[in-house]
């Protein structure tokens, strides 16, 4: 079942009328999933913006349907941004409320060409309930094992990512940051080496 056509046929007019303009920053958070992404056209808007963007901030609702095959197609075919040769900046929504599949992460991270790129931020939202749980150390973990941080952490490693200058977790509500900064340390060793690992709320 997909997109009522209304919504895709706004997408489709809006991509249309934005091929070949200088967009230097575009930002969308959608309840769209993954799997959606060829039909809203997301990725066809970072292409035409090509090396004029710079800033790329956006959330979707990751798909807990789709093998993991699946997952990595429509990432590479619908929502690379590769073309963007001047990017320097992402910002991604990730909800990880009911077990979302986040394995394309790497995947589209991998995908980035852009030798200026050097910040990047995750804005992780959980579940209300879970703020102040007295398990909230063996959340944490769960949360950092559904965003895939260890193959996060090699990608972000490669040789191309060499001017990256923050990586930063935003915890929105949260009032135990710090336990999420510990947890991140341990995580993700390699990006608190470079000194570039940061942790709000």
């Amino acid at each position: 079942m997909g997109l009522p056509a209304s919504i895709a046929d706004i997408f489709r007019v809006f991509v249309d009328a934005t091929a070949g303009a200088s967009l230097r920053d575009i930002k969308l958070y959608t309840s769209v999933p993954l799997q959606d992404m060829e039909t809203i056209g997301l990725g066809r808007l970072w292409q035409a913006a090509g090396a004029s963007l710079r800033l790329v901030e956006f959330g979707v609702f990751a798909n807990v349907n789709l093998d993991a095959e699946k997952l990595k197609n429509t990432v590479e075919q619908h929502l690379s941004l590769a073309q963007n040769v001047n990017l320097t900046s992402l910002t991604m929504g990730l909800m990880v409320g009911n077990d979302p599949d986040y394995s394309w992460l790497p995947v589209f991270l991998s995908q980035i060409t852009s030798r200026e790129f050097h910040e990047i931020i995750f804005n992780v939202w959980i579940p209300p309930q879970f703020h102040g749980d007295p398990n909230i150390e063996g959340i944490i973990q769960r949360v950092l094992d559904l965003i895939h941080c260890n193959l996060i952490e090699e990608t972000l490693s490669l040789t191309k990512f060499a001017k990256l200058q923050s990586v930063t977790f935003k915890i929105p509500r949260t009032t135990e940051v710090w336990k999420w900064d510990e947890a991140l340390l341990t995580r993700l060793p390699k990006l608190h080496t470079r000194n570039i690992l940061h942790c709000s709320a």
